[in-house]
C-alpha cells in the first residue's frame, strides 16, 4: 500500500488490477502524532493490507 503525505485533500483510493486490490492512501503529517499513529494502525489493519 503506497502512503503519501496529504497535500490538500485526504485520499483513500482503491483499484483492482489483474485481480489484485490496490489501495493508495494519504496521511496528514501536520496532525498530532497520536492521530497519525492511529491512522497508520487503521490502514495496517485493513483486510489485505501489505506495506512495501
Amino acid at each position: 500500500m503506497p502512503l503519501y503525505p496529504t497535500v490538500e485533500t485526504d485520499l483513500c483510493l482503491q483499484y483492482t488490477l489483474h485481480n489484485h486490490r490496490i489501495t493508495v492512501s494519504t496521511i496528514d503529517l501536520a496532525r498530532d502524532w497520536k492521530v497519525i499513529h492511529s491512522r497508520l494502525l487503521e490502514l495496517g489493519s485493513a483486510p489485505g493490507a501489505v506495506f512495501s
